[in-house]
């Protein structure tokens, strides 16, 4: 059994001001010098904001410097002007497909017929 388990108490009121235990000092504190947290219990931490800044400092670690991501080639169309749609495997032209510019190609995957199908289907 931990030491700070041997306090049955957290939470005391002496001369009409608040103390809570601090778990690392083994000391009582006044509750101001506590971090509030909403799951904590009574509504603070178990450690007094000392106890917790030098906590964050111990465990602080530089943030390390990543490779830059590989993006993968623009999807290019095999023929200028025409895409073959996902949904029904037909070569048609670029008009028959929605503009999306949130993709690479500039257009949707699926033709406007079964973009429309699909949306009544999930609408459904």
């Amino acid at each position: 059994m931990k030491k700070y388990d041997q306090t049955p108490l957290r939470d005391r009121t002496v001369d009409g001001r608040r103390e809570r235990f601090c778990k690392k000092h083994q000391g009582w504190w006044p509750l101001e010098k506590f971090v509030k947290a909403k799951n904590g219990r009574g509504g603070y931490l178990g450690f007094c904001r000392a106890c917790r800044s030098d906590q964050r400092r111990a465990t602080w670690k530089p943030e390390v410097p990543r490779a830059p991501r590989k993006c993968r080639p623009r999807a290019k169309p095999l023929r200028v002007g025409i895409f073959n749609c996902r949904e029904c495997k037909v070569d048609k032209p670029i008009a028959d497909f929605h503009i999306n510019r949130g993709v690479s190609r500039g257009h949707c995957s699926y033709c406007r017929e079964c973009d429309n199908a699909l949306r009544r289907k999930r609408a459904a």
